[in-house]
């Protein structure tokens, strides 16, 4: 059977013939439908060469997206671990394939090339002749092989070569192109894994970007912007910017890493290939990198992942925090987590893994529905233990006190998670992208929604790339900017944005706010889990929870989510608000916030409950949750309520 199975859309037939040919050119064996012969079934003949071959490469198309057919094989390549997804036009897969990244071969599309496109080669495992040591394409992830970890390495690699690319742009050559305030603009692109079928390099290559643009960060002489994934930077600012790029190969032991900085004018300054083994670079590029800092008058250990700032001096554990955080959005929550174990496990001082365990548990007790009590409490004393550790090891870190505000939160105290906040606020540094979600997601919670979407905004003048931010949604959402908000998370889409699937319910809702429910449900029937659709139909044709006591709706959620549902009760809880029944709304609220998890806590200031906030039972609810609390303390009361006396408020 062939090793290769193509899906194409009828019209784009000249492309897949035009790969078909390239496959065979370079030995693999290619299945298409048009060798079905005579007297056979195309359903029965087709399932068999899709189940029998070991790759399936899909051309998305703006006509494929649409085909029934392509999807359904996508769908069976995608559930067998096997689909290479390509886009020949720039076209995005539909939702529900955007998990595994996509390969650009629209140019290779529109030409008349006969040989097979590299990414393409790399991500179905094909040996080319080899290449030139600059290789600047970006085959992208995924499959399933595990490899060495010491992957890590590789990113000191990175810092020499950051270094002497620093020398080229302050040189008297090129040090005119600067800012209003004479720092140099430089764009950082994602460094390209020329491994396609591994996740552990693809997950390295943006940890070591990550970690490069932090250390760029660190020197004053220069403005930072990270690229989208289509190599775009939002506004015009960074037009006329220096870049840096470039990609990693690997081959069992053997390492090649390649960097050009280039020029505004697209000429090279400079560039370098670095060949190493994996396992003796991590201790040579120690000394490399040290001396360059030390040439730069830049302190060596700076970075995320230093140890000054958390991080670890071991390779192991660093790539097996990278893999967390390239994982941590996966409905798998033990995929994420088995990775958080690992780092801890070869670096158990490691603070910054233990600031993601703590938010990663704080997370899933907020997310996971069917929760035991047993399964609950073990997560909020993971969060507790892991944030308890961070702030005592790292006090001075402010990622260590937002991640023990998460706690707090998750916990219900809602006055000690706002104490660590201003901790942490005291301790930014003010180069810390991250740092900023943390704030803005806290004043919203307090019901602060416009401070909330200026401080998230805020965070452009650190890096151009947060205007990609899929969390403004839910602000623009929350202030009433209702169509902005579908505006920004359609344009995310187009970009193939990571983490839009947990604002598709509020993009949902900001139809809603504006009167256009049926255009509404068929956004969210095409973005959404069948059961978050089914709860808001639930909620719109069946007045179930009317009659209902608190206790009988207590019962109602333990029936339905055990000791969890934090996050699922309060949006239901929207929902109801919505249609009018804002008692209804006001007790599942009181019921979600009674539960751990502190990430649903926004929905108190949702948009849809703004006549259910002017209810006794919602000030009452405020009370026990001690808002006013810490309301008074700081004396910005947010958007909603205001103080009456020197015990009540009022609200709207």
């Amino acid at each position: 059977m062939a090793d290769v199975f193509i899906s194409y859309s009828r019209s784009d037939r000249a492309v897949a013939e035009r790969l078909s040919a390239a496959l065979a050119g370079a030995g693999v064996e290619v299945w298409m439908d048009s060798q079905i012969t005579g007297g056979t079934t195309f359903a029965d003949v087709t399932e068999d060469a899709l189940n029998n071959a070991s790759k399936v490469i899909v051309l998305w198309s703006k006509d494929s997206v649409q085909s029934a057919w392509v999807r359904d094989e996508a769908t069976i390549a995608r559930e067998q671990q096997k689909l290479v997804p390509l886009t020949i036009d720039g076209a995005m897969p539909p939702m529900g394939f955007r998990q595994i990244q996509l390969i650009d071969v629209g140019d290779w599309a529109k030409g008349n090339d006969s040989t097979l496109p590299h990414s393409v080669a790399v991500a179905i495992e094909v040996d080319l002749p080899e290449q030139s040591a600059w290789q600047p394409e970006s085959p992208k992830n995924v499959g399933a092989k595990q490899r060495t970890w010491f992957l890590t390495a590789i990113g000191a690699a990175i810092l020499l070569v950051l270094g002497a690319g620093y020398f080229a742009l302050t040189s008297d050559e090129t040090s005119h192109v600067a800012n209003e305030n004479g720092r140099t603009r430089v764009v950082v692109h994602a460094l390209a894994a020329n491994l396609s079928d591994d996740p552990s390099e693809a997950a390295l290559a943006q940890g070591i970007t990550d970690e490069l643009i932090v250390r760029l960060r660190s020197i004053p002489q220069l403005q930072i912007a990270t690229a989208a994934p289509d190599g775009s930077v939002p506004g015009d600012d960074f037009d006329n910017a220096y870049v840096v790029d470039g990609n990693i190969r690997s081959e069992k032991e053997k390492l090649r890493v390649a960097v050009r900085l280039t020029a505004p004018g697209g000429e090279i300054l400079w560039s370098e290939t670095f060949d190493r083994t994996l396992v003796d670079l991590f201790d040579v590029q120690q000394s490399m990198a040290s001396s360059i800092a030390n040439a730069l008058s830049v302190p060596f250990d700076v970075g995320y992942q230093s140890t000054r700032n958390g991080g670890t001096s071991n390779p192991e554990a660093y790539a097996a925090y990278m893999q967390f955080v390239q994982n941590s959005l996966s409905f798998d929550s033990q995929v994420p987590l088995s990775f958080l174990k690992r780092a801890i496990e070869l670096d158990p001082t490691y603070v910054r893994a233990k600031t993601g365990l703590s938010g990663h548990a704080t997370v899933r007790v907020s997310f996971e529905a069917g929760l035991t009590e047993a399964r609950a409490n073990e997560l909020v004393a993971i969060a507790d233990e892991a944030s308890k550790y961070a702030v005592e090891t790292a006090p001075d870190l402010a990622i260590s006190h937002a991640a023990r505000a998460w706690f707090w939160l998750t916990a219900n105290n809602i006055p000690s998670a706002a104490d660590e906040i201003e901790q942490a606020k005291k301790l930014d540094p003010g180069n810390d992208p991250q740092l900023r979600d943390y704030f803005s997601t806290f004043a919203g919670f307090l019901g602060r929604s416009r401070e909330a979407l200026a401080i998230r905004r805020s965070s452009q003048m650190i890096d151009p790339a947060a205007a990609n931010d899929p969390y403004l949604v839910y602000d623009l959402l929350a202030v009433g900017e209702y169509q902005p908000a579908i505006d920004h998370f359609e344009r995310l889409e187009r970009l193939n944005a990571p983490g839009l699937q947990s604002m598709v319910a509020h993009a949902f809702m900001s139809f809603l706010m504006q009167g256009k429910e049926e255009e509404g449900l068929e956004f969210f029937r095409m973005r959404a889990p069948p059961m978050f659709v089914e709860s808001f139909v639930a909620a719109r044709d069946q007045d179930e929870f009317s009659g209902m006591s608190l206790a009988q709706l207590r019962n109602w959620a333990d029936r339905t989510y055990g000791a969890g549902g934090h996050l699922a009760v309060g949006g239901r809880a929207t929902y109801e608000a919505y249609f009018g029944r804002d008692q209804v709304a006001v007790n599942l609220l009181r019921i979600a916030m009674e539960r751990p998890g502190g990430n649903g806590n926004f929905n108190l200031w949702h948009p849809a409950v703004s006549e259910a906030r002017k209810l006794p039972e919602f000030r009452k609810l405020l009370a026990d949750l001690r808002i006013p609390e810490v309301w008074r303390e700081s004396g910005d009361w947010g958007d909603y309520c205001r103080p009456t006396s020197n015990n009540e408020i009022e609200c709207t």
